[in-house]
């Protein structure tokens, strides 16, 4: 059975997460995305990893999947990119990361980006990635 998503945290050190349009390793952000509800005093933190590769605005945690913001940072928008948020992990249903192909294997490793959890599944397709000829 899938922990409640609230209780989860999203781990700060996962490796060679990629971004879904550019293939680039996406960074950590403890501060990801920030905002105040209207009648909330305390603001919202949604820690976040984040494609830099010429301004993306591609971001990623688990309970979201792949994701851009909109409307931030009042009351953000999370809009799930398409065709990419395809695996979710049994353990914590929630949303798998592209990491990066260990040399060799010619097959894309997805990832649970849950702190301490170690699922993972292969798949040969390579989804999202946007052809850039110069990277």
């Amino acid at each position: 059975m899938a922990e409640e998503n609230s209780s989860l945290v999203l781990g700060t050190h996962l490796v060679n997460p990629l971004c879904s349009r550019h293939d680039h390793v996406m960074t950590y952000e403890e501060n990801g995305i920030s905002w105040k509800e209207e009648m909330d005093t305390e603001t919202q933190t949604l820690p976040a990893y984040h494609c830099h590769y010429q301004s993306c605005t591609v971001h990623y945690a688990p309970s979201e999947g792949y994701f851009t913001v909109a409307d931030a940072p009042k009351t953000p928008r999370f809009i799930g990119e398409p065709g990419v948020n395809l695996h979710q992990c049994p353990r914590h249903g929630t949303w798998l990361y592209q990491r990066g192909e260990e040399k060799g294997l010619g097959s894309l490793t997805w990832r649970c980006g849950v702190d301490g959890c170690d699922y993972s599944i292969r798949d040969s397709a390579r989804v999202g990635a946007v052809d850039h000829p110069n990277v």
